[in-house]
């Protein structure tokens, strides 16, 4: 299931950062981003997330594949969005 969840937010940040360097017209959605970041600022503020989600399945064991699998579901539908928003693609 790790690996499930490390692909899917790598998914999400990367279909995200994709749409922003190939310049469409899309606006970041997610308040935490920011209208308009940088790629640094997904990585870093991605990272930062999924450092969240993991500190919490590590301390929740009862919780864990609830925690991840919900995570794998949220990337993997953003990743999915993002994808279709690529005027590219």
């Amino acid at each position: 299931m790790l690996i499930a969840s490390i692909f899917a937010v790598s998914a999400d940040i990367y279909t995200t950062e994709r749409n922003h360097d190939n310049g469409n017209i899309f606006e970041e959605r997610n308040p935490f981003i920011g209208k308009h970041p940088t790629d640094s600022q997904l990585l870093i503020k991605g990272g930062l997330a999924y450092t969240g989600v993991l500190i919490g399945a590590h301390y929740l064991p009862s919780l864990r594949t609830k925690i991840l699998g919900f995570q794998i579901s949220i990337n993997g539908v953003l990743a999915i969005h993002n994808d279709r928003l690529d005027p590219y693609n």
